[in-house]
């Protein structure tokens, strides 16, 4: 081996698996906008001993990695469950309204689009930035009853629409964001004092419903988030109306890019 390869590797003691930037410029992509970055070893057994959590260190200078990457920009699928409090009222004529509420489950899947907002003075990512997203809701709610007569069955409500999302912590480890929008809800009433043949026993409202609140999530790894989503969520017809306060637990999925990858002297002599 030559001198120069063996110095370098008795200086650099270890290689730090992080997200950071300061490498960009050595693996390629196809495109230049802002990303989270991770160094990845290959061939771990072999070629590289572990010195701490997130530290390798290099058996040789032959010692393969390359760059996992998250763009700023692009597609992500969002899973949640939720816990939810869900309050009913039912309109039963001009002067009489009942109410039922109660504890209940409720799960989201979500489909959105972040957008990169770019760099400030060309260096910084921006904390800043939007996403769009598309929903599916489902929530169970409770039985409303009025003298032994039922006017709404416990059961589970789908809703669908989008939401507009503030991201205000985006390049931050922990990223904050408040959300917004508004859907369609399936809600059912029944009108059981329908006795007679022919009349109407209960109409299906689809109805808009407005939504709104805040999220934290956590960067597990290149790709991989998860946090807390807690907001409240608003339906009102005619004849019936809900108010729902949900809190449950997400997971962010964003679609990552792997570079070719060199060897460690190569990618020694390009960063240093």
């Amino acid at each position: 081996m030559k001198p120069s390869n063996i110095f370098f590797l008795l200086v650099v003691s270890a290689l730090f698996i992080t997200l950071n930037t300061a490498a960009q410029g050595v693996f390629e992509y196809g495109t230049k906008k802002c990303k989270y970055t991770a160094l990845v070893p290959e061939n771990k057994d072999r070629d590289w001993k572990k010195t701490g959590k997130n530290e390798w260190t290099p058996l040789s200078e032959n010692s393969r990695l390359h760059q996992v990457a998250e763009k700023c920009s692009g597609w992500y699928l969002q899973p949640g469950i939720y816990g939810s409090y869900t309050n009913l009222t039912q309109n039963i004529d001009a002067s009489t309204s009942v109410s039922a509420s109660g504890f209940s489950p409720k799960a989201e899947i979500v489909i959105g689009y972040d957008f990169c907002t770019g760099h400030k003075d060309g260096v910084s990512p921006r904390n800043f930035a939007l996403s769009v997203e598309a929903k599916v809701q489902l929530t169970k709610v409770p039985t409303l009853v009025y003298k032994d007569l039922t006017y709404t069955k416990a059961g589970y409500m789908p809703t669908v629409g989008a939401n507009l999302v503030l991201q205000l912590s985006k390049h931050k480890p922990w990223q904050f964001a408040i959300y917004g929008g508004a859907g369609y809800t399936r809600m059912t009433s029944y009108y059981p004092q329908a006795t007679e043949a022919g009349a109407v026993d209960k109409i299906k409202h689809n109805t808009l419903s407005y939504e709104g609140g805040i999220q934290l999530l956590k960067r597990l790894k290149i790709g991989h988030s998860i946090g807390i989503k807690a907001g409240y969520e608003h339906t009102q017809t005619a004849h019936l109306g809900r108010g729902q306060f949900s809190i449950g637990l997400v997971w962010k999925f964003k679609k990552t890019h792997k570079s070719k990858s060199m060897s460690y002297g190569e990618y020694y002599r390009l960063t240093h």
